[in-house]
């Protein structure tokens, strides 16, 4: 029975609607595969973070960097010109950092 299964699933890969779905398929896993996006900081990297609410961009050192589990997206701990940590250690998103001023 298990050798008949495969001989149709063989046989039904033939067919002109199998071969269109393929590349979709495909597609897909070649998307799933593709490697984790780099870190843009590295550890004591200068940064600048803009905060909401407040007008520039405050000057900071990367103190820490991780990929978060779910999001895939990179944040970072840093601390300022005065040596303290951002907000007890807060993760800072990516997105919140500059290389520039």
């Amino acid at each position: 029975m298990p050798q008949g299964e495969m001989t149709e699933a063989g046989s039904s890969a033939q067919d002109g609607n199998q071969n269109e779905e393929s590349p979709k398929r495909s597609h897909r896993t070649k998307a799933k595969e593709q490697k984790p996006k780099e870190a843009r900081y590295s550890t004591d990297d200068i940064v600048w973070l803009a905060i909401s609410g407040k007008p520039g961009s405050y000057k900071m050192t990367v103190v820490d960097r991780a990929q978060h589990l779910e999001t895939k997206k990179w944040e970072y701990q840093l601390k300022d010109t005065d040596g303290e940590l951002y907000e007890r250690g807060k993760w800072v998103p990516e997105a919140q950092l500059n290389s520039k001023e």
